[in-house]
């Protein structure tokens, strides 16, 4: 929120102050004269020094030993600054002046705690200065912390500020547009008004107008309505036609996927004849191929006999060839010889048509045979077209 401060402060005077810092710094000057002193101040520590040796004796409350918080009581002191200061004892006031310092500086001990071989040592960097002074430099340090607070919240007022001028600026922008838009609304209400009255001028002529054109097209309505009835009934009626068909449509629809299915179903049983016919097709071509084989040997045996009874007949030829020279050579045995002869030949005849095969073991090719007419040799075959 805004700030309201008693007295006329603005950004350039507050720009001005001096700013302190803290106390953990380089040394500052303090605009508070009475944390000045004449006395050099220390480090806030009160020592005994005995047997060559200096002891912590008591720690001041809110020097800067105190605040540090390493050093203890019963803690030695080795060195100052780099200064050995073991066995070196009755020189108190020196060991002062090494510690003492103006205010802000720094001074460096090092330190010894505990006895024996548990002992060990260590080193810290102490500030100068009085109680006074640090607290002194707390309440710069905390008067910085609000001055600069103040700062930020004095930049938020004025941002603010700025933002509030702006948003008035911005209304005043709103309340001009919005006066010279009303103004112009006035204007184009009076045209409108204006305008709005012609117009109810011309709408009422219009609209008499109108009322004598309904009664004339009520006039001529009426007919339009009846023929309207009547178009109503007639869709009525092609409506239900329509139904009607649609009707038979689908029962036909039915039949048509019964006969369908039923054609399919045959088309299977056609489909599964055919292969069997296929599978007996084959087996009758093997077996006709068999046959064609037997009748092959039959036919090469037929003629391997028939050039066996040529050679026969030759042969028999020229035995009766010779024969019949003897029996012209002998004409006295003639008649026994042709008798015998005769007898001869009677034997050869019928061992020979004996040996001949009979008509009914070699069926000729033709209508008698075991080929069909309009077979060709092949069996029925079965398609569908």
């Amino acid at each position: 929120g805004r700030i309201k401060m008693t007295g006329m402060m603005n950004r350039q005077s507050l720009q001005g102050m001096p700013l302190g810092s803290h106390y953990g710094h380089a040394p500052v000057r303090s605009a508070v004269s009475s944390m000045h002193s004449q006395q050099q101040p220390g480090v806030g520590l009160f020592f005994h020094e005995s047997a060559g040796k200096i002891k912590v004796k008591t720690i001041v409350s809110g020097g800067s030993a105190e605040r540090d918080g390493r050093i203890q009581v019963v803690d030695t002191l080795i060195a100052i600054d780099g200064v050995d200061v073991r066995g070196q004892g009755q020189v108190a006031p020196f060991f002062k002046n090494l510690i003492t310092g103006p205010e802000g500086s720094t001074v460096r001990l090092k330190m010894l705690r505990g006895e024996g071989p548990t002992a060990f040592g260590y080193e810290l960097e102490l500030f100068r200065g009085t109680p006074e002074y640090f607290s002194g430099l707390e309440q710069e340090r905390r008067n910085e912390e609000e001055l600069n607070e103040l700062k930020l919240q004095l930049k938020q007022a004025l941002a603010e500020e700025q933002q509030v001028a702006e948003e008035v600026d911005r209304i005043k922008r709103l309340l001009v547009a919005e006066r010279q838009e009303r103004e112009r609304r006035e204007k184009d209400q009076e045209q409108l008004e204006q305008t709005f009255e012609e117009d109810r001028t011309q709408l009422s002529d219009a609209l008499r107008k109108v009322e004598t054109v309904k009664k004339d097209i009520e006039s001529k309505l009426a007919p339009v309505q009846q023929r309207e009835a009547e178009f109503t009934e007639e869709l009525a009626r092609q409506t239900e036609k329509d139904r009607l068909r649609k009707e038979y449509i689908e029962e036909l629809q039915k039949r048509h996927e019964e006969r369908k299915l039923t054609l399919e179903q045959q088309l299977q049983i056609i489909r599964r004849q055919r292969a069997e016919e296929q599978v007996a097709r084959m087996e009758l071509q093997a077996q006709l191929m068999r046959a064609q084989a037997e009748l092959k040997s039959s036919l090469s045996l037929e003629k391997a006999k028939a050039e066996h009874d040529e050679k026969w007949k030759a042969r028999q030829n020229e035995e009766e060839r010779s024969l019949f020279k003897e029996l012209l050579e002998n004409s006295d045995s003639l008649a026994g010889y042709v008798h015998e002869m005769q007898s001869r030949m009677t034997g050869i005849n019928t061992s020979f048509f004996d040996a001949m095969p009979q008509p009914e073991q070699y069926p000729e090719h033709g209508m008698n045979g075991s080929q069909q007419p309009g077979t060709n040799g092949y069996p029925d075959q079965y398609f569908l077209a």
